[in-house]
């Protein structure tokens, strides 16, 4: 097995040994969310919709997660998140790692979010080909 195979399929591992211990530092963190993800449309064609997943954000705005990416494989991601309020409206930039695509083992993450009522999370994953609008539920 060559060494990024190895790597793209360890990287979920890796995410949910991170994802058990970000959730067991959950007596010491002030929140914690655990996400679900659903679906994302894509600017362009010939991606999947269908991109289900989970994940855990500290209240520090760590999160770590794995989900079926709309390539159709398995993606694990580490990343950081921070709270702007431009014009007064919560906004959460975040950036990262994901694992899991075609074109490299290992990619940067860099997303936008807004959280809307109290479970509903909107996100906007930029890219080269348009980007995406994800829709996550988060508790």
């Amino acid at each position: 097995m060559s060494e990024p195979v190895f790597i793209r399929r360890a990287l979920p591992l890796v995410a949910f040994v991170c994802c058990v211990v970000l959730g067991s530092w959950g007596a010491e963190c002030k929140a914690q969310t655990v996400g679900v993800n659903t679906v994302t449309a894509h600017a362009t064609g010939g991606y999947r919709w269908y991109t289900p997943g989970a994940y855990v954000r500290t209240d520090d705005g760590i999160t770590a997660g794995i989900l079926r990416n709309s390539e159709g494989d398995i993606s694990a991601h580490i990343s950081q998140s921070w709270r702007v309020q431009p014009l007064g409206i919560p906004l959460d930039l975040t950036a990262g790692a994901i694992s899991g695509y075609r074109r490299a083992p290992l990619l940067p993450l860099a997303t936008a979010s807004v959280l809307l009522g109290q479970h509903h999370r909107v996100v906007w994953i930029p890219g080269k080909r348009g980007g995406a609008l994800h829709l996550a539920v988060e508790f």
